[in-house]
């Protein structure tokens, strides 16, 4: 039986190694109806700790693969947050 190597999970992007939770949250974002996703989305999708999806969508944000907006829900509250691949962001 062949063995997988930890790096063929991972996907190389700028000189940066994207972690295989990484690639899969772009992959989702990719594919998700909406073309955008709330984090509560992608955890549920993810089946890991918010704070986990959260770390990890920091580091795609930092390398500018993935953007964050607001859209307000009314006047009162939080307003709703989604994340949205970058044009060009991600290529499967």
């Amino acid at each position: 039986m062949a063995q997988t190597s930890p790096i063929s999970t991972m996907q190389i992007y700028h000189d940066w190694i994207m972690t295989p939770l990484q690639v899969d949250m772009m992959k989702y974002l990719a594919t998700c109806d909406q073309g955008a996703a709330t984090r509560d989305m992608i955890v549920k999708k993810m089946h890991k700790p918010r704070t986990t999806i959260y770390d990890n969508l920091l580091g795609l944000i930092e390398h500018g693969l993935v953007k964050k907006f607001c859209v307000p829900l009314n006047q009162r509250g939080r307003p709703c947050v989604f994340f949205i691949i970058v044009d060009g962001g991600f290529k499967q």
